[in-house]
């Protein structure tokens, strides 16, 4: 406190120079080595605690003539749990897996710790994940009903839909046509509150309802799931 106070006293006495090199630099040194030593716990946990999910990018962020803060925005889920983050666009510190040029509105794999599962990267591999593709070799299983929203006269109906695979808890909403539902008709489905449905193997939080769903099908690119 008192070498504060004495450095105010007598700041007329500090070049900007001196003002650089005494007070500025040291602050950029303890920032700099707390990001650090941040960075690497987190690499330390995913590393340690690794699984794997998938990421949806919705945003690139660019830093201009500073690479480093350049940004990839994207979402995932976690047992049904929504996180939105961001990881450094190009290659650096840490090692990051960048082998292609990221594409907004495309899926690619997520590592993160599942004990902190907030703290995860992306994996931008040579080409982005195709859902269809996975869920095609995937398993069929069935799923449970939590709701149907449906309107007598209505074509379709939105079905909020829960399912569990490897202990890990999926949700979803689609949006259905009344006529093509394979737990049968509307009033079956209320009753029986279940539902079938094909998801990948190594990423199950793809499904084929969910892609079913007449809302993304009208749309230029998938959305992130809800």
């Amino acid at each position: 406190m008192f070498l504060v106070f004495n450095f105010f006293k007598n700041r007329n006495n500090f070049s900007g120079d001196k003002f650089v090199i005494y007070i500025i630099t040291p602050i950029i040194i303890i920032i700099v080595i707390i990001s650090l030593i941040k960075n690497n716990d987190q690499i330390e946990g995913i590393n340690k605690n690794k699984k794997t999910t998938v990421g949806f990018i919705t945003k690139i962020r660019h830093g201009g003539n500073n690479a480093g803060t350049s940004n990839i925005i994207y979402k995932y889920n976690v047992n049904s749990k929504k996180f939105k983050t961001s990881d450094a666009l190009y290659d650096g510190y840490p090692k990051r897996v960048r082998l292609s040029k990221p594409i907004i509105g495309k899926y690619y794999p997520v590592e993160y710790d599942s004990l902190h599962p907030e703290e995860s990267r992306i994996l931008i591999t040579e080409k982005s994940l195709n859902p269809h593709e996975l869920i095609l070799f995937g398993n069929t299983i069935t799923g449970s009903i939590s709701k149907i929203l449906y309107f007598k006269g209505n074509q379709y109906a939105d079905f909020y839909i829960n399912y569990k695979y490897r202990n890990e808890k999926f949700s979803f909403r689609t949006r259905l046509h009344k006529d093509s539902l394979s737990c049968g008709e509307i009033s079956d489905c209320r009753k029986n509150k279940t539902i079938k449905l094909k998801i990948s193997k190594k990423y199950p939080i793809f499904n084929n309802l969910y892609f079913k769903s007449r809302d993304r099908q009208t749309k230029s690119a998938y959305t992130n799931y809800n």
